[in-house]
């Protein structure tokens, strides 16, 4: 959004702006039953309207500012059917059945409002109904039914039975609003698609059922098909189940939610499930979090769903528990502290499996790459009752530590387990029971009792050519820590005390168990005697370095010796260290950032210059303020005026034609930059800005142009000296007498980002006096025009330098400003520039494409005056050898040259007796070759101005 009227393609504006708005604010007192037909503001105060209000035209905007409207528990506060484009936005609705209820109203947007009690159920004796559904007899603060691309922003319906409730709609945003501490249901979706429910808090949804904690209470209910939703960073913690996905009906109808996407949630703490997603296909849950629950992920009669990069630690009854599923895959997961981590399988049931046939069987499972530590059973597949199977896991690359046992496998079949680490688990690393035809390669076993197997089970593969687990060479069977063999031909697999059996506990054991055995410090696979060793010190070069032993400091696994012998690296000041280590732990500087060190650059043959001879590159002098380049032709003052490039008649190290020019603050896109793009995405200090968050730093230091330390940086790409924290989303015309509360800023990319990913850092470098202290906005991406986040968001900084070169205050840069939605790429919808106050500014561009690109380098310039140059020649005053009306020679034309004046006019031999030093002819003001009467009016010119 903007408010940017003005603006020309490739232009800037200059100077100062004075306007003058006067608004007739204007408010409606809200009447009982009234019918809201035009656009309006409600006034401040506490109405009771038992009948609510109705909107009943479209495109209107209804609000207020600290208005409240209250009823009797029955009936709709706000209600409006059949409407379009309304947005209801600032008010308090309190005691009704519905708080606000709409129906059919295609692009609807709520915003800013908090809804309050509404009646809910009697805890300790209700147990709620998932299906209420929209003709149900429950209360809500927010009632929504088919409305398509509604928007609820940033209410508060806390502290009742059920908050926000989507009800047949699609392409909906529910964001940033508070739904916690509600009976029933924070926020519920009822056959709602393609919506996104995005960085809200409904934390502690849940009620008590004769002393059962939950009772379907959820702090997020999705039911009746409610799929293709993005479900993103919202805190959930605490609810009766953090999710409820329930894709079956108490009659046991199919009405499947899938393919909804979970991301960044915390369902912490749930007394029964951090997420339940039962009876449904293809949902993905990433980087979620739900410890400390009953059950982390219930996902009873699903298939198809990832389950990847998630946490549950600390659950009372597993981590992840799947019952009746097949062909799902759980993936990079965290699982510590649980009776079980993984818990798949089937048993009877019949009444279900009746109704889903296809879920008989437990089976085509994806384990990999998971941590699974500290549980009782870390994996466990089980298959019990009649006619029930569980079997085809593939169980790979899993870290299982310190649990009872690694992977317990219960009449499950055809499955395989490879690449796994069983590390110190106490009753077993593998236990089979009852359980057939699985092949277990290439896993490493290192447990007090590696593995228990009857017959009927393979333990390694034909040999072939690897790496396997260990690094070595060919794959074949285990690594088993309680294995005694010998390799007798070279092929790191044991040969002798085959097949291994751990002391037969494994029936039919390992033929080919893997070793490791051989001297060979970075387990490749390769003896250490044959791999390279450039220093000759008997230690493979990897090794070496690894270890200490030889200093790598370009880390390329070469010692720094043989990087510089062997010319990999240049050692240009033969210090004994690659150049590039030089620069990177400051024996030596490199402050042009061409990755040479000073003194190389300003060697015989060097890149650099230094005139003055201060062992500092001249284009680093110039830029840190050791030198100045008052006339941008690229050489210190000092060399200029020794050199004779520039005069400096009056010996004050300033060549003259700097002395005598003024220059205000400009801006303007310079050729280069004077440091060029510093990333401090690594280095600098993360701000952890919220959307529309500002945060103050402290600036080390003050310039002539900057003299305010307290700088306000905000996350929408702007900075104030100063001022108040005060800076709207909605980007404007530069100046802004609200930005920061009108005090001196710089807005680089002044529009609506968000915060969902990237960062915002500060930092200071160099020392003084020429530090530069950076602000860097990084892969910041647009609000909700850029929820697609393909890792090309915004990236821009800004530099202001404590000691300015030459003339440049600060620098604005631009690594990125191009987003997957183009209408805000490139300055598109972006305020850019920089004002003095609220009233003084340099506009750059506003809502201008193309205006801002990664070929933008925007300086603020500014220069004061030393010298004056009254008769505008350039050459400062005081050098001046003689100056007409200058008659007694002191060097200003002024009213202590009249007496002097006088005198050269009436009395020539008077006149030279009393000023020895001077020329009578100054006073021929004329240019007529005599001094006389004729000259009086243009004197007193020279001396008025007038």
């Amino acid at each position: 959004m903007s408010k940017c009227r003005l603006g020309g393609v490739g232009t800037i504006a200059v100077g100062l702006w004075a306007a003058t708005l006067t608004v007739s604010a204007q408010c409606t007192v809200p009447t009982d039953g009234m019918v809201v037909t035009s656009d309006t503001t409600f006034c401040t105060g506490i109405y009771y309207l038992p009948n609510g209000i109705t909107i009943s035209a479209d495109g209107l905007t209804v609000g207020g500012g600290n208005t409240t409207i209250y009823g009797d528990d029955v009936g709709y506060g706000i209600q409006a059917s059949g409407r379009a484009n309304l947005t209801v936005q600032n008010l308090t609705v309190r005691d009704y059945d519905h708080g606000m209820h709409f129906y059919d109203c295609d692009d609807l947007t709520v915003t800013g409002c908090k809804v309050l009690d509404t009646p809910e159920l009697p805890e300790g004796e209700i147990f709620l109904n998932i299906f209420d559904g929209p003709n149900g007899s429950y209360s809500h603060a927010i009632w929504l039914r088919y409305c398509d691309r509604a928007t609820i922003t940033y209410c508060d319906v806390s502290d009742q039975q059920n908050g926000i409730s989507l009800f047949n709609c699609t392409e909906a945003l529910v964001a940033y609003n508070e739904a916690s501490y509600n009976t029933g249901w924070g926020i519920s979706l009822y056959d709602t698609d393609y919506s996104t429910i995005r960085d809200n808090t409904a934390d502690f949804c849940t009620r008590d059922y004769n002393g059962w904690s939950g009772a379907d209470a959820a702090s997020l209910l999705m039911v009746y098909g409610s799929s293709n939703n993005q479900i993103l960073n919202n805190s959930l913690v605490g609810g009766g189940d953090g999710v409820f996905l329930a894709g079956a009906t108490h009659s046991l109808q199919r009405r499947p939610n899938n393919d909804n996407y979970f991301a960044g949630n915390d369902c912490s703490h749930s007394p029964n499930n951090g997420f339940e997603a039962t009876f449904s296909q293809g949902n993905v849950f990433e980087n979620n979090i739900s410890d400390y629950c009953n059950y982390g992920y219930w996902l009873g009669y699903s298939s198809t769903n990832e389950i990847r990069g998630n946490q549950a630690n600390n659950c009372s009854t597993a981590g992840i528990a799947i019952e009746h599923g097949h062909e799902n895959t759980i993936e990079g997961n965290t699982l510590r502290g649980n009776p079980r981590g993984i818990w798949l399988w089937t048993d009877d049931d019949a009444s279900l499996v009746n109704v889903y046939p296809e879920c008989k069987d437990s089976h085509t499972y994806t384990i990999i790459a998971n941590i699974i530590a500290n549980n009782t059973d870390g994996i466990l597949c089980e298959a019990s009752g009649s006619n029930r199977a569980s079997y085809g896991y593939a169980i790979t690359g899993n870290a299982l530590d310190a649990n009872g046992n690694g992977v317990r496998l219960v009449n499950t079949q055809s499955s395989t387990l490879s690449g796994n680490y069983f590390r110190d688990n106490t009753s077993a690393g593998l236990r089979l029971t009852s359980s057939t035809g699985n092949t277990v390669y290439d896993n490493y076993f290192r447990n007090a009792t590696n593995a228990v197997s009857a017959a009927g089970n393979t333990w390694n593969v034909t040999k072939a050519a690897g790496p396997n687990v260990l690094g070595k060479p060919y794959i074949g069977g285990n690594y088993w820590s309680d294995y005694a063999g010998v390799d007798t031909d070279g092929d790191w697999l044991g040969d002798t005390g085959v097949p291994h059996t751990c002391g037969g506990l494994v029936v039919g054991g390992d033929g080919l168990p893997l070793l490791w055995d051989d001297p060979d410090c970075n387990i490749n696979g390769v003896a250490d005697a044959t791999e390279t060793d450039c220093n000759a010190n008997g230690i493979p070069d990897d090794c070496d370095t690894a270890a200490g032993t030889s200093l790598d400091c370009n880390a390329n696994d070469v010692p720094d010796e043989c990087d510089i012998a062997a010319g990999t690296s240049a050692d240009c000041n033969l210090n004994a260290i690659p150049d590039e280590c030089d620069l990177k732990v400051g024996t030596s500087l490199d402050c042009n950032a061409n990755d040479v060190p000073d003194e190389c650059d300003i060697a015989v043959g060097g890149a650099s210059t230094d005139c003055n001879g201060n062992t500092i590159p001249d284009e680093c002098d110039l830029f840190v303020g050791t030198s100045y380049d008052c006339n941008g032709n690229g050489m210190p003052d000092e060399c200029d005026v020794a050199s004779a490039t520039s005069p400096d008649c009056n010996a004050n190290g300033t060549p003259d034609e700097c002395d005598v020019i003024v220059w205000p603050p400009r801006l303007t896109d310079q050729a280069a930059a004077v440091l060029g793009w510093t990333d401090i995405s690594s280095s600098g200090l993360a701000l952890n800005l919220a959307d529309n968050e500002v945060a103050q730093v402290a600036m080390p230091f003050t310039n002539d142009l900057f003299a305010d330390a307290a700088v306000q940086i905000s996350n929408n790409g702007a900075l104030g000296f100063g001022g108040n924290t005060d800076l709207s989303l909605i980007n404007d015309e530069i100046p802004d007498e609200f930005a920061f509360g009108g005090a001196q800023a710089l807005f680089p990319f002044w529009d609506d980002l968000d915060a969902t990913t990237g960062n915002v850092y500060w930092w200071v470098m160099g020392m003084a006096p020429g530090r530069v202290f950076i602000v860097q906005w990084h892969n910041r991406p647009h609000y909700v025009g850029d929820l697609v986040l393909d890792g090309d968001e915004a990236t821009f900084q800004v530099q202001v330098f404590e000691t300015p070169a030459g003339d440049v205050f600060a620098q604005m840069l631009y690594l990125d400003t191009f987003f997957a939605d183009t209408r805000y790429s490139d300055g598109a919808s972006a305020s850019v520039g920089y004002q003095s106050d609220g009233t003084d500014g340099l506009q750059w561009s506003c809502n201008q494409l193309g205006m801002v690109s990664p070929d933008v380098v925007l300086s603020v310039l500014a220069r004061g005056q030393y010298s004056a140059d009254d008769d505008g020649d350039g050459v400062p005053d005081e050098c001046q050898s003689w100056r007409t009306g200058d008659v007694n020679c002191d060097g200003s034309v002024d009213v202590f040259d009249i007496d002097a004046f006088v005198l050269a006019i009436m009395d020539q031999e008077a006149y030279e007796a009393a000023y020895p030093d001077c020329d009578h002819q100054l006073a021929d003001c004329d240019g007529d070759g005599v001094v006389d009467v004729f000259d009086i009016d243009l004197f007193v010119v020279l001396i008025t101005g007038f």
